[in-house]
């Protein structure tokens, strides 16, 4: 107990990508992209210049995490090609959603930390106990309109993951709290940038390649009217 929870010491493990490990190569990245272009300049970047972006960060990552690709397995390649040709389907999706919007990225992983911007959040149990929340956002995004500063908090997730699709009966009964905890966070105790927030939205962002296009639907007359 005291070699693991009070030095943290950790058995070495193999440098390969796994699922976890796809998952933080994939996270860097995402942060390093939408911070560089600000979220909506990556919707101006052509397909080859996003795609040169997308490989020059893999490179700065797996030459620090992994020291080289070179001589690594065929499995290794593949899998780091999948998850470039992912990113790039990502990325894209983020670039038209800010296209779109007047949100700007404004936090990327985000700690609760009491001495960070967001300190963590405590809850009081019936009883009177407290319940301290720690965590870290994946993105957080803000607004200025009308006088006013919003925001709402972004959390990347796996297929398959918990929360996905989201459930506003698991909110209901104490469940799937993650994200809803998040933005209580930064709108009741965020400071400097992340001071004096209306909440604007907290969402769930599923990082796989599956996208499903629906076209958008003029009213009818009777709905109009209506």
């Amino acid at each position: 107990y005291f070699l693991y929870s009070g030095l943290y010491l950790r058995e070495l493990n193999k440098a390969e990508l796994g699922s976890l490990s796809t998952g933080n190569l994939i996270h860097f990245v995402l942060k390093e992209l939408v911070s560089k272009y600000n979220g909506k300049d990556l919707f101006t970047l052509s397909d080859s210049d996003l795609r040169d972006e997308i490989k020059s960060v893999l490179l700065t990552y797996t030459s620090t995490v992994f020291n080289t690709t070179a001589g690594k397995t065929e499995r290794f390649i593949y899998l780091l090609g999948k998850a470039e040709r992912l990113l790039f389907i990502i990325l894209r999706r983020i670039g038209e959603e800010f296209a779109q919007s007047e949100f700007v990225p404004t936090g990327f992983e985000v700690p609760l930390d009491d001495s960070g911007d967001v300190p963590t959040y405590t809850l009081k149990t019936d009883s009177g106990k407290d319940i301290t929340v720690n965590g870290k956002i994946d993105r957080i995004d803000t607004l200025e309109s009308g006088g006013k500063r919003y925001v709402r908090v972004v959390d990347y997730k796996s297929g398959g993951a918990s929360g996905i699709p989201y459930s506003y009966s698991d909110v209901f009964y104490g469940l799937g709290m993650q994200v809803p905890l998040y933005l209580f966070s930064v709108n009741e105790k965020g400071k400097n940038a992340f001071s004096n927030l209306e909440p604007a939205g907290a969402l769930y962002m599923p990082l796989s390649g599956n996208v499903s296009p629906i076209e958008r639907k003029e009213l009818g007359a009777a709905s109009k009217k209506k």
